[in-house]
């Protein structure tokens, strides 16, 4: 444990609390932080002195030395922080789904003629692209089929051919999808 010491503490302050650390079966180390202001605690349970936390002296009580290797550990620091965040952004959509709901489209009407049967949201990509391609579309998921059960093997090695291949699919597929979002 390191006790850090307050900047205005006098000397007298600061033997007491040596005295008190003392009297707990425990010794102090200055360390050398340049101003004088740290003492290391030694001994068999150096813990029993965080009942000193009140002292006069005492700015701050640190329980390790050294900040751990890698950084800080996953629990419980980061999945606390990702748990915080997440309930944020939770509550952030709530409130806005309150103040924003989303609608249901025009109500319903016994006398107005059914329209057209409405494909669900998720699937509407696939049906823009087969609305696109027409009779081609049966072709275009089979070649996409293939390519993904291929393209293992295909990226074995690095050669300008696959290269060329990986960048024309690459291309192939954001055109695709922009074509999707203004033309579907």
């Amino acid at each position: 444990m390191i006790l850090l010491l307050k900047h205005g503490a006098s000397e007298g302050t600061v033997r007491d609390l040596k005295d008190a650390v003392q009297a707990l079966g425990l010794s102090t180390q200055p360390l050398d932080d340049g101003r004088g202001r740290a003492l290391e605690v030694v001994g068999a349970d150096p813990s029993r002195v965080l009942g000193l936390r009140g002292h006069a002296a005492v700015e701050e009580i640190l329980t390790r030395r050294t900040p751990l290797a890698g950084g800080e550990p996953v629990w419980p620091h980061f999945t606390l922080r990702l748990s915080i965040l997440s309930l944020l952004l939770l509550a952030l959509l709530s409130i806005l789904a309150g103040y924003f709901p989303a609608g249901l489209g025009d109500a319903a009407s016994v006398t107005a003629p059914p329209g057209p049967p409405a494909v669900e949201w998720y699937l509407r990509p696939m049906l823009g692209l087969r609305d696109l391609l027409g009779p081609f579309a049966r072709v275009a998921t089979a070649l996409f089929w293939i390519l993904f059960f291929a393209w293992p093997f295909l990226d074995r090695r690095d050669t300008p051919l696959r290269r060329m291949l990986l960048k024309v699919m690459g291309g192939a597929l954001i055109a695709l999808l922009l074509v999707l979002a203004f033309v579907a």
